[in-house]
């Protein structure tokens, strides 16, 4: 299968800051190790029955005061197409948040922003300057990449008033909201997670990224033998939701080598979609055309 890889991260730890890679910084994983060292395109290694054609590089802290450094080193090194989503701090006030995302449009790649919201969910989408901001990435017609618990009952109300005052800025879920682990379908429909997913998806300039297991366990089962997968589980509710226009499949790489190789990775995702008896029309969809589309990657 041809495959877009719509969220990964790359490293040059000569070049770039980031911070929280750093042993004595936050977060503490005991298995961060794993991911202390550079990560390029050619590290993208998947079976040969499958080609990463291209993929969505996330801001992962190379210079979060100069977004822009991020985005040069990337055109400098990066061969295949691809698209960038830009580091952005959404509480600056107007004018200098203007002049921020103003220097990110002149590079072609950039196709979105993000600022991870997670556990300053309410104090970020609180902030005065907030709305005026959202609503200039719709302007300038920029994604915006959610990376917040969607079950924040404090936070989430915000993000959908944003929505609702923004109709056309694209809002793309990172890691499907961060669904509960169970293998019990019906759990997770009963959750607070499916709840607030379904608010999520009343918007039609919404769409998800399944990704990101290895963030909620480390050591998740791909497949279970006596009932339906957590990741089968997520991925048929969110395209229950969503339709299948609105969902993509990312690796989240290099932290899914948490749990597996790329390789390994990209394998069971296409046995999961197998599983979930989709059609290859479904399946190139969830993989490879709707990254493009909501990317603006002009692959199709």
């Amino acid at each position: 299968m041809k495959i877009i890889d719509p969220h990964l991260h790359l490293f040059n730890l000569k070049l770039g800051q980031y911070n929280w890679l750093k042993p004595e910084q936050p977060p503490f994983w005991p298995d961060k190790f794993k991911i202390q060292q550079d990560f390029s395109e050619q590290d993208l290694i998947v079976n040969s029955e499958h080609e990463i054609v291209g993929f969505v590089h996330v801001e992962a802290g190379f210079n979060n005061q100069t977004p822009s450094a991020e985005i040069q080193w990337l055109n400098s090194t990066v061969k295949r197409p691809f698209k960038a989503v830009a580091c952005i701090d959404l509480t600056l006030e107007n004018k200098a948040f203007k002049t921020a995302v103003d220097e990110l449009i002149t590079y072609h790649c950039v196709s979105g922003v993000r600022h991870i919201l997670d556990d300053n969910a309410q104090a970020v989408l609180s902030s005065p300057h907030v709305l005026e901001n959202f609503k200039y990435l719709e302007r300038h017609n920029l994604n915006f990449d959610l990376q917040m618990s969607i079950i924040d009952a404090a936070s989430l109300p915000l993000m959908l008033s944003v929505m609702k005052a923004c109709p056309k800025l694209k809002v793309i879920i990172n890691h499907a909201g961060w669904p509960p682990i169970t293998d019990s379908r019906s759990h997770l429909v009963q959750s607070e997670w499916y709840k607030a997913l379904k608010q999520l998806a009343a918007f039609p300039q919404c769409a998800v990224k399944c990704s990101g297991w290895e963030m909620v366990d480390r050591h998740y089962d791909a497949f279970s033998s006596e009932q339906t997968s957590w990741l089968s589980s997520v991925i048929n509710l969110c395209l229950q939701m969503f339709g299948e226009q609105r969902v993509m499949l990312a690796s989240n790489f290099p932290l899914c080598l948490f749990h597996s190789s790329y390789l390994e990775y990209w394998d069971n995702v296409i046995k999961t979609l197998n599983e979930l008896l989709l059609t290859e029309q479904k399946k190139q969809a969830l993989v490879f055309n709707n990254a493009c589309s909501w990317y603006s990657l002009n692959l199709v």
